[in-house]
């Protein structure tokens, strides 16, 4: 229970730190579809890596075609849309209210499984509801009163972000429970990948340089020298054993 708890904390700082690092990048003049093409590289080889130890561990059934288009179609959504939008976001209001924007979540699945599939809404989930709400909208206005256009761009754009994902958490409930989280998560975000063309490119370009040369300070070359000359010396011992 206290590993699970301390998971979740530090996902949600995780979380909440992506939108701190994309304007950064903004800062070094980097464009909104270069940076979710390097999230996309840089995440989706732990994705299948998971994928290919639970196959090895579980020995899970086979996935079924009907699952695998509707997980190809939730990653469009959730992994790629919902992810272009808040990056693209980004550009135009500050990371507080994006990160407030994108804390309504839970209220747009709560009303979208209402209106899809006819679940009943409660009466302190329409108080707690109108609380939020009234919040994102005092902070939203303080920031058009400053950035005036700016704010109201960014804001329509990560509410739209918001409810991409939303949609995607509605709809993956019930396929997580036939194949899985970890192949829904791999198979989704492979899905979005394959549909960013610079991540696309990226990839392609990386794939074909045969070598890529870092310059490494003194130090580091010493330290490389010290272990590749301690795993020889390690596997001569081994010999002569």
């Amino acid at each position: 229970m206290k590993s699970s708890l301390l998971l979740a904390a530090l996902g949600a700082v995780l979380f909440s730190a992506k939108a701190i690092v994309v304007k950064l990048c903004y800062r070094y003049g980097a464009d909104t579809e270069s940076v979710l093409a390097l999230r996309m590289l840089f995440a989706l080889p732990f994705f299948w890596g998971a994928v290919a130890w639970h196959a090895a561990v579980k020995r899970p059934t086979p996935v079924g075609r009907r699952d695998l288009l509707a997980m190809l179609f939730l990653g469009f959504m959730g992994y790629y849309v919902a992810s272009y939008l808040d990056f693209l976001s980004l550009r135009y209001i500050s990371v507080g209210l994006e990160r407030i924007i994108l804390y309504l979540n839970p209220t747009i699945v709560l009303v979208l499984s209402a209106w899809l599939f006819g679940r009943r809404i409660g009466a302190r989930q329409w108080q707690a509801m109108a609380v939020a709400y009234a919040g994102v909208a005092l902070v939203f206005l303080h920031d058009v009163r400053f950035d005036g256009d700016a704010a109201v761009l960014g804001g329509s754009l990560a509410f739209l972000g918001a409810v991409a994902y939303a949609i995607y958490l509605v709809y993956s409930g019930e396929i997580v429970h036939r194949v899985g989280s970890i192949r829904m998560v791999a198979y989704a975000s492979g899905s979005a990948s394959a549909r960013d063309r610079p991540a696309t490119r990226l990839a392609t370009r990386l794939a074909n340089r045969p070598v890529v040369r870092l310059k490494a300070s003194p130090t580091a070359r010493r330290t490389v020298s010290r272990i590749s000359w301690s795993c020889r010396r390690r596997r001569s011992r081994a010999r002569w054993d």
